[in-house]
């Protein structure tokens, strides 16, 4: 049976059974020495499978009325939601099924060799990247441009999406 809309909050999330995914988001505690205080909190991005429309979307900050300045497809299939200062709130991945490597049917088991949805993120607190990742163990094999620079899609040998990397993530994504 295919997955009904559902909002799943955290990360390193697996679909649909939420207790089944390991989590690999890497959170720093460091102090920054010079401030003596503790780094800004992570992004814990929300997701919501739409199966009418084959859209995944991935919410860094809940979208209330007026956040949203404009959309733009980054690349083919891939939306991106900005602020009015070009901060990222969101983006979707239409035709998800048919672009990512990731299945979206209520099993944790691979369908037809493709894994089941599992969002993880990963802040590099050193590149100042944040990665949301697709699948359990992504298969990085090259990066795909985008219309924004600080957005790059990672795809696997058979060019399905395994990952979307946001750079200069303390400054990109919205709070």
């Amino acid at each position: 049976m295919l997955q009904t809309d559902r909002v799943v909050f955290g990360h390193g999330v697996r679909h649909p059974l939420l207790n089944s995914c390991k989590k690999y988001a890497v959170y720093s505690t460091a102090i920054d020495k010079s401030m003596r205080q503790p780094k800004p909190p992570l992004w814990s991005p929300q997701y919501r499978y739409f199966c009418e429309t084959d859209t995944l979307s991935v919410y860094f900050v809940k979208a209330v009325p007026g956040l949203i300045d404009n959309t733009e497809d980054a690349v083919g299939g891939l939306l991106v939601d900005y602020t009015e200062d070009q901060k990222i709130v969101s983006f979707d991945v239409r035709m998800a099924s048919v672009r990512t490597r990731a299945h979206f049917w209520d099993t944790a088991t691979d369908v037809q060799g493709a894994p089941p949805l599992c969002l993880q993120t990963e802040y590099s607190e050193e590149a100042d990247t944040f990665t949301v990742s697709f699948v359990d163990s992504p298969q990085h094999y090259k990066s795909v441009c985008t219309d924004d620079d600080r957005i790059s899609v990672w795809v696997n040998d058979s060019d399905k999406w395994e990952s979307v990397v946001i750079a200069h993530a303390m400054e990109s994504i919205a709070e």
